[in-house]
C-alpha cells in the first residue's frame, strides 16, 4: 500500500503541475479576488476531484470512458464553458477593480460564490480529468479492495489539490506579485481569457 501511495502521489503531482484549465482559472481568479475568495476556486477544484474520485470509485469511469456519445458530451461541455469564462475575462474591465474591493465588498458581489462554481465546473467537466482517474483507478482497485482503502488512495490528489493550488494563491497575493498585477490589470486578464479560450478550442477538437 505504500508503494502504491508513492506511485499515486507521483502521478498526482506530475498531472497538477502540468498546464491546464485549473492553472489558469487559480492564476486569474488569484490576480482578480482577494485571498479568501480566490481559496474558494481551490475548493471548488476540490470539490470537482472528490466528484471525480467518487465515480471512478464506484465503476461509472467505466462507462463514460467506453460511451463514446457521454465522453463526447463531457468533452464538449467543458470545452465551451473554458471559452466562456475566456470570453468575460477578454470582456472584463480589468483586474485592478476588483482586487481593491473590500473583502464585504466581494461577498456582495457575489466574488465566493463565482470563484467556487468557476473552480467546480472547470475541473469536474475536464475530461483529461476523468481519463487520468479512471486509468489510475483502474491499476490500484480491484474488486477485492477495501472501501477504506480506495478513500485513501483518493484522498492522495485531494490534499495535492488543496495543498498546490493553495499555495498558488497565497503566492499570487504577495505585495509584490499584487504590484505586478496592478501595473498590468487589463493585459493579465487578456492573457488568461486568451489561454482558457485557446484551451477551451484545442478540449474541443482534440481527438
Amino acid at each position: 500500500m505504500v508503494e502504491t501511495l508513492g506511485i499515486l502521489f507521483v502521478i498526482g503531482l506530475l498531472a497538477i503541475v502540468s498546464p491546464g484549465p485549473d492553472l489558469f482559472l487559480i492564476l486569474r481568479n488569484a490576480a482578480r479576488y482577494e485571498r479568501s475568495a480566490a481559496l474558494c476556486t481551490v475548493w471548488g477544484i476540490t470539490l470537482g476531484i472528490l466528484v471525480h474520485i467518487g465515480y471512478s470509485i464506484m465503476g461509472i469511469a467505466v462507462v463514460i470512458a467506453e460511451s463514446v456519445l457521454i465522453f463526447t458530451c463531457i468533452k464538449i461541455c467543458g470545452a465551451f464553458y473554458l471559452m466562456f469564462i475566456g470570453v468575460q475575462s477578454l470582456m472584463s474591465q480589468g483586474t485592478a477593480r476588483t482586487v481593491e474591493m473590500a473583502p464585504e465588498k466581494i461577498r456582495e458581489a457575489g466574488g465566493h460564490r463565482r470563484a467556487f462554481k468557476e473552480g467546480f465546473l472547470c475541473n469536474v467537466t475536464n475530461p483529461k480529468v476523468t481519463l487520468l482517474m479512471l486509468s489510475v483507478f483502474t491499476q490500484v482497485i480491484s474488486p477485492n479492495t477495501p472501501v477504506w482503502q480506495q478513500l485513501v488512495y483518493g484522498s492522495v490528489f485531494v490534499v495535492q489539490t488543496i495543498v498546490y493550488w493553495s499555495l498558488l494563491v497565497i503566492c499570487m497575493q504577495r505585495p509584490f506579485v499584487k504590484q505586478f498585477v496592478e501595473a498590468g490589470k487589463s493585459v493579465l486578464d487578456r492573457i488568461f481569457g486568451v489561454l482558457l479560450f485557446g484551451l477551451g478550442i484545442r478540449v474541443l477538437i482534440a481527438d
